[in-house]
């Protein structure tokens, strides 16, 4: 019996075999979870019970994004100067503390919008922690070549949370009110820090203080080494042109399916859900189809492939008869490519940046793609303004699919296997054929 599950975890593959990598993956999930309740309690909060106005709203929402403008390059070197398990487990228990105040707050009848908002920015700034220490640590726990397989199984737990998680948190709304549905919010962050606490593994000493650079340049040096890397600059510029592109479309995209297509706020519901559903099934195959036809190809695959997809939408306003199952198509598909182009592509700028600037590098490329969001709603915003949702939805698809230009203009197209990365020959690979590249 026991020799039988041996051959089934061989067969399963290496990770599952691997109890640290585990505990990671359990302390992932359980906290994507509890962000579905946030992401939803908080908004209601500030909408239904303290009646916020719709500049407040935006206010709240921004409040996420902008630690990561202010402080995401000094935390990457933050988490290359320390252990990043700490930093992670240092991060979870603290926003398990900073919900807690909602919850007491409403006990003692002081809710108020100015708290949300403190909340908002310090559980930002804690993310920006947990998010970069996290990022920088997975390489460090698992193999080179096995760091596909590990970001498929952890998007798969965040696409599962997509789909289950609003339904959960409905319920629990519903049973608690949201100020005390935070309280399970940060029970599963009190959960993460568990699972995290329990890894055995050692991670490398840092370098010792004496030895450190001024902070300005060790910035500097995180940035020289994205600039100078043709596969670091080419997948963040990839990421930040979608991230751009992707929030002008997501600013209108509600709208032109109320007052464009004039679908009920229900089949908008089922239409996420679905997109839920694509996710995970892109975070299934991402790392199989790596293998098959190589991680380079898989991406600018799934990059292309996203944005075509996405033609679909504008396109169900020309027909009407069968404009919710063109939509329902493209919000499935849509998903499923940008999972299988994130989680090859977040495999591949793991493997090609050097281990002692990780933090750095991540926390580039979560400046990169979080900074460009806010930046690409106000603009979707105005274009749309100015000729329309269906002509903007169009535009934002069409820059959608050009962000897969720097993926082919780059050595990225070449790279078959991250077995045998070599950072130091990265630039070589601008000279091969892709079918020299293999492991």
């Amino acid at each position: 019996m026991v020799s039988t599950f041996k051959s089934w975890k061989s067969r399963r593959g290496g990770l599952w075999s691997n109890p640290d990598f585990l505990k990671l993956w359990a302390a992932q999930s359980t906290s994507a979870f509890g962000a579905q309740i946030a992401g939803i309690a908080v908004p209601l909060l500030a909408a239904v019970t303290l009646d916020a106005t719709a500049l407040e709203m935006g206010i709240l929402t921004a409040a996420g994004s902008i630690p990561f403008l202010i402080a995401g390059l000094f935390v990457g070197v933050w988490a290359d100067r320390n252990c990043k398990r700490p930093m992670m487990v240092m991060a979870d228990i603290s926003r398990a503390i900073v919900l807690l105040a909602i919850p007491i707050a409403a006990v003692f009848d002081h809710l108020s919008f100015s708290l949300l908002l403190a909340v908002a920015l310090i559980n930002g700034l804690l993310s920006v922690i947990f998010d970069v220490a996290d990022l920088s640590y997975l390489p460090s726990l698992v193999r080179r070549d096995q760091l596909v397989e590990a970001n498929s199984k952890m998007e798969g737990s965040y696409s599962t949370a997509q789909i289950a998680g609003p339904a959960i948190a409905g319920v629990l709304m519903a049973l608690v009110t949201a100020p005390f549905a935070l309280l399970v919010n940060a029970l599963t962050f009190l959960g993460s820090a568990f699972w995290l606490r329990k890894i055995e593994h050692v991670e490398e000493p840092p370098i010792p203080a004496a030895e450190h650079e001024p902070l300005r340049v060790e910035i500097t040096t995180g940035l020289r080494t994205v600039s100078q890397s043709p596969i670091l600059k080419a997948l963040i510029g990839t990421s930040g042109a979608t991230a751009f592109f992707g929030e002008a479309f997501m600013a209108i995209y509600v709208l032109y399916l109320t007052r464009e297509l004039d679908l009920s706020t229900s089949m908008i519901g089922l239409i996420f859900g679905i997109g839920g559903v694509g996710a995970l099934i892109g975070a299934v195959l991402a790392e199989p189809l790596s293998r098959r036809i190589g991680i380079g190809n898989s991406i600018m695959l799934g990059q292309a492939m996203f944005g075509l997809t996405g033609m679909l939408i504008p396109l169900a306003v020309l027909m009407p008869s069968i404009a919710v199952p063109m939509v329902i198509a493209s919000e499935f598909l849509q998903w499923g490519f940008l999972i299988l182009r994130q989680v090859n592509a977040a495999g591949m700028r793991q493997a090609y940046t050097p281990r002692q600037e990780m933090g750095r590098v991540q926390s580039t490329a979560l400046l990169v793609v979080r900074g460009l969001k806010p930046i690409g709603a106000v603009a979707g915003g105005l274009l749309a303004t100015a000729i329309g949702a269906a002509l903007t939805l169009t535009l934002a698809e069409i820059g959608m699919l050009i962000a897969v230009l720097p993926l082919f203009f780059s050595p990225v197209r070449n790279v078959k296997t991250l077995a045998q990365a070599d950072i130091e020959d990265e630039v070589a690979l601008n000279s091969l054929e892709p079918a020299m590249i293999s492991s």
